[in-house]
C-alpha cells in the first residue's frame, strides 16, 4: 500500500471512529442509598433497585427518577423484566419482588 492510500485509510478510521464513540454524561438519582442495579425496558423507561428496599423509576430516559415504596427494607440487588409488565427483583434475606403491570408501580 503506498503512504497516499494509508493516509486516506487512517483518516476513514478516525471518522468512522469518533461517530461510534460513546459520550457519557452523569446524572443524579435524587437519592443517597447505595443503588446495585439498573434496566431500561425501553429508551425512556428504566428502573433501578439499592440499598434498603430502594426503588427508583424514571419514565423520561433518566433525567429524573421517583422513588417508590418496595415494602421491605432489605439490600435490593437485581432487577429484571420479563416483558411488558412483569418484573422481579431480589435483594438479600431471601427477597423476591414481583410487579405483574409494571404502570401501577407496585411491587409485592
Amino acid at each position: 500500500m503506498t503512504i497516499k492510500k494509508l493516509t486516506i485509510l487512517l483518516i476513514l478510521l478516525l471518522f468512522v471512529n469518533e461517530g461510534y464513540s460513546q459520550n457519557w454524561e452523569q446524572k443524579t438519582s435524587g437519592t443517597l442509598k447505595t443503588l446495585n442495579a439498573m434496566q431500561f425496558v425501553s429508551v425512556n423507561e428504566g428502573w433501578i433497585v439499592g440499598s434498603n428496599g430502594t426503588i427508583l423509576h424514571s419514565t423520561n430516559g433518566g433525567e429524573s427518577w421517583s422513588s417508590h415504596n418496595s415494602g421491605v427494607q432489605d439490600n435490593l440487588n437485581q432487577i429484571d423484566f420479563i416483558s411488558n409488565n412483569i418484573g422481579y427483583v431480589v435483594g438479600d434475606c431471601n427477597v423476591i419482588l414481583k410487579t405483574a403491570k409494571k404502570n401501577t408501580i407496585t411491587f409485592h
